[in-house]
């Protein structure tokens, strides 16, 4: 999403697949951690708050308006198929706990307009708006070539994040929703992104993996109802771009999204 800050990073570039295995205190190996393979992801059970009234959930695929797919990942895959890919997937999970009213924003070749995502989700008289993106930032470097260049790769800059906009009435709303989501993908096992390359972008909230949104993004600002961006993870990370095809990735993200909204929602 962020292209430009590839030329920036947080640490030295570490290709992970390349390094020995972490030794821990004891002489043993470690645990694998975040995005690594094997790295443990949790499903977290279904609450069952007895005051939560059924309510409508708003989920949207980011880019594909107009001629904008947005980043292109290590692998070559194209951020705008990858998340409307992941909306799909997610709506179908949650669809299945018969818990929300969910409405997907964007299928198949459809290319809204912002304008009219909004007007949709008002529309329907969405009670939470979630779009999902995936992120590219981190110092890049030339991985594997495509048919119209190079697909480029980082090491050291994985996790997610959330992004809100703090102005207008409900500004505190799109703070919870937005607090709630990291916490419960961070208690899944899923990794917060520290902020490294957000500076004068996004400022820290104070809760890992959130990001108080200072561009003035219009899907966080314009929207009646509370909205959230969820960048889901760094598309041009090997490891965490590879961990999301995997079925675990999908099951954990979709429950800890329904204890998230859950949450968010119960009265």
């Amino acid at each position: 999403m962020l292209a430009w800050l590839m030329l920036l990073s947080c640490t030295p570039p570490v290709a992970r697949g390349a390094t020995a295995p972490r030794v821990a205190a004891s002489g043993g190996t470690a645990e694998p951690t975040w995005p690594e393979a094997g790295a443990p992801l949790e499903i977290l059970p279904l609450r069952a708050p007895r005051n939560l009234k059924r309510k409508t959930v708003f989920l949207m695929a980011g880019h594909a308006n107009g001629a904008k797919d947005g980043n292109t990942g290590v692998h070559g895959q194209i951020e705008a198929e990858v998340v409307r890919d992941a909306v799909l997937d997610l709506a179908a999970r949650l669809e299945a706990l018969d818990r929300f009213d969910v409405v997907v924003g964007r299928r198949g070749d459809q290319r809204p307009s912002y304008g009219a995502r909004i007007r949709h989700a008002e529309r329907v008289g969405a009670d939470a708006f979630v779009e999902l993106h995936t992120d590219s930032r981190g110092a890049a470097y030339p991985w594997a070539r495509l048919p119209d260049g190079w697909a480029y790769r980082v090491d050291d800059d994985p996790g997610f994040s959330i992004l809100y906009n703090e102005g207008g009435p409900i500004g505190p709303e799109r703070r919870d929703l937005a607090v709630a989501t990291a916490e419960s993908l961070a208690a899944a096992g899923f990794l917060p992104y520290p902020g490294c390359h957000y500076g004068g972008l996004y400022d820290q909230e104070g809760t890992a993996g959130v990001f108080i949104d200072r561009r003035g993004l219009m899907m966080l600002r314009r929207p009646t109802v509370p909205s959230i961006i969820i960048e889901t993870h760094n598309a041009k990370d090997f490891e965490e771009s590879l961990r999301w095809r995997e079925e675990r990735t999908a099951e954990a993200f979709a429950m800890a999204m329904a204890d998230a909204l859950t949450r968010f929602l119960a009265d």
